[in-house]
């Protein structure tokens, strides 16, 4: 499955919060996160981001809707499970989301993917990126 990006200049967005990031840095984290019981051990979590709560409706909440915008794009019929992990980093106006989403696909079976999203201030959502986690 490829990823997906939004149809927007990100870097019109201000200033990038994914910027500098490593990706294998965040897969790493929110693998490790996931495999670990809610407040237990220590993931090498990225600096300036913290850890979510993926007893969270909010968190849940966000995987649903990139889930959605995922379909919407590439007309996909996946179906959102569960958030398995997350991190976040808020700056000014807006706060980036990674997530680990396990989700199933339109035979039903279950898979894990990964979604960027930004949430401004103002409640508006966009989905950055959604990919088949490796």
């Amino acid at each position: 499955m490829a990823a997906v990006a939004a149809n927007f200049p990100v870097a019109g967005v201000a200033k990038n919060p994914m910027q500098g990031l490593k990706p294998a840095l965040v897969v790493g984290a929110l693998k490790q996160l996931a495999g670990q019981k809610q407040g237990q051990g220590n993931a090498a979590v990225p600096d300036d981001w913290s850890v979510v709560s993926t007893l969270d409706r909010h968190i849940q909440a966000l995987g649903a809707f990139a889930v959605d915008e995922h379909n919407k794009q590439t007309n996909d019929q996946l179906v959102f499970v569960a958030v398995l992990s997350g991190i976040k980093k808020t700056e000014d106006d807006r706060s980036a989301y990674c997530l680990l989403i396990s989700a199933k696909n339109s035979t039903g079976k279950l898979g894990s993917y990964n979604a960027v999203i930004i949430e401004y201030n103002t409640g508006c959502q966009q989905l950055l990126q959604f990919e088949e986690s490796p």
